[in-house]
Formats: structure tokens, sequence, C-alpha cells
């Protein structure tokens, strides 16, 4: 199960494109080991999705909208924090609406609660 702690990990080690993209920022000196979980999927996870929507990289969109539903479903209201804060939030920001053919059940429901509360 997905929790906070090991949330970053976890993804890396499911997402291939997304741990080169961090290791990537890590060298840039944009993101380090410390910083929060809202930074890293504010900053790399998130920029990373975006562009492989407008690529339609359909395996990619596949693997990510998992990780999201998963996020979606976890326990720890962090985890469904930094999905709903991080990635979901700015997702709506850049597709609008359209987004949501992709989403599982959990991930629309965090979808619905952002706009509720942001919009």
């Amino acid at each position: 199960m997905i929790t906070y702690e090991n949330l970053v990990n976890t993804v890396k080690n499911r997402i291939p494109i997304f741990s080169d993209k961090y290791d990537e920022m890590i060298q840039k000196d944009i993101i380090d080991k410390e910083s929060g979980n809202h930074i890293v999927f504010g900053y790399a996870f998130t920029p990373l999705m975006v562009d492989i929507i407008k690529k339609g990289d359909k395996e990619n969109i596949e693997l990510f909208f998992s990780i999201l539903e998963e996020m979606s479903s976890s326990t720890d209201k962090r985890v469904t924090e930094v999905c709903d804060q991080s990635v979901i939030e700015a997702l709506y920001d850049e597709f609008g609406d359209d987004i949501d053919k992709y989403m599982g059940e959990k991930t629309k429901e965090g979808l619905i609660a952002v706009k509720e509360y942001f919009y």
C-alpha cells in the first residue's frame, strides 16, 4: 500500500520515466532528496504527466492514472492530499473536464472534491 513515507520511492519503482525525471531534477538541483512529496509531485510528476497526456502516450497515461487511482484509494489521507492538490488540481487547470476520461472511480471523486473546493 502507498503511504506518505514511501510515496516517492513507490512511484519511482513503478514508473521508470518518473524515476528518470526525478533523478534529472536532483542533478539539476531543482529538487533534493529531502523535498516534500508535494514539491516532488508538483515539480516532477505532474509536469511529466501533462507532457505524456499531450503527446498521447497511451501506455504511460494508463500507468500514471493507475498510480493516481491507487493514491486516491490510499487510507493515508496525506497521500490523497498530494494526489488531489499537487496532481489533480493541475491536471484540471490544464485540461478541464476532459481529464476525467482517464480517471478511475476514486480519482474522479478527487476531481469532484478539487472542483468544489477550488472552483
